[in-house]
């Protein structure tokens, strides 16, 4: 694809010490963003006097402004209609990917570029994004911060459901309408603070995404065990607490939840035969 428009969404909610590094970042890319859209999320800081006099330097950046809900939405299905006001506003406008990263965000000068050209070598990878080194990250999953998205796929989407797993439904939905999801470990950025996602809240959400989601039991038990494995007992709990709890119920997740118990279903029946060949393989 030639001259490929990549838009850009950021949240953001009194994120003054590091909004502007972020987009500095984003005006130094190699391949320069068509549009950036800030959801500012009713700072009370100075986060919206800064996007006001970054905005006269440079017309490419929309900031739209939402009103404060009285509380953070960090971890809570609130951040899906956050997210959404940006999504609806560029649904309005043509590009050809939609690049989701964090007011925290540091991206080397060529992180577009380079995951341009991941997309461009597969017309079927519709979900991807680079690492942050520090950050955990499972083989069949996307960070958060840094997740690039194909437009075709965003489109077939639409709005985020308002569920604790808005953002894991990206991936499944993804899977479910046949494209590709893969991060990139030889591409890299920066989160200028860490993730938090060892706090309570973020794994108690994930417990309730699970279930909102049609996790196999099984699957989140398995997924329960490795964190007592890997020594965080308290994640467990959480996890474990929240799958409990259940999740939320919307009329998009249907589909996508009968399509991930299937997916999950296969992969379990095929696990015995897995683990048979590696104990069988020569070390």
């Amino acid at each position: 694809m030639e001259n490929p428009k990549v838009a850009v969404l950021i949240a953001a909610k009194n994120e003054a010490k590091y909004i502007e590094r972020t987009l500095e970042a984003l005006f130094e890319q190699t391949l320069m963003p068509c549009r950036i859209v800030v959801v500012d999320d009713g700072s009370k800081d100075k986060t919206p006097e800064i996007l006001s006099r970054i905005k006269e330097k440079h017309p490419e950046l929309v900031v739209i402004r939402r009103k404060d809900r009285g509380f953070s939405a960090l971890g809570l299905p609130f951040m899906a209609f956050t997210y959404n006001s940006g999504i609806a506003y560029l649904l309005q406008h043509e590009f050809d990917y939609l690049l989701i990263i964090g007011a925290d965000t540091l991206l080397p000068k060529n992180y577009i570029f380079r995951l341009v050209a991941e997309f461009e070598k597969d017309s079927r990878l519709g979900l991807a994004s680079g690492v942050d080194d520090r950050e955990e990250i499972s083989a069949l999953h996307v960070r958060g911060s840094g997740r690039m998205m194909r437009s075709s796929l965003l489109k077939k989407m639409g709005l985020l459901p308002p569920i604790y797993g808005w953002e894991t439904y990206q991936i499944v939905f993804a899977f479910s309408q046949g494209y590709k999801v893969k991060h990139f470990p030889h591409i890299k950025f920066e989160l200028a603070r860490p993730s938090g996602k060892g706090h309570a809240r973020s794994y108690y959400g994930w417990g309730r995404a699970m279930r909102e989601l049609g996790y196999h039991p099984l699957y989140a038990l398995g997924r329960i065990i490795m964190n007592v494995v890997r020594g965080h007992p308290k994640r467990a709990y959480f996890l474990l607490r929240g799958y409990f709890a259940g999740g939320i119920e919307h009329a998009k997740l249907k589909e996508v939840r009968k399509f991930w118990r299937t997916y999950q279903s296969s992969y379990l029946a095929r696990l015995p035969f897995k683990l048979i060949r590696f104990r069988n393989t020569p070390m």
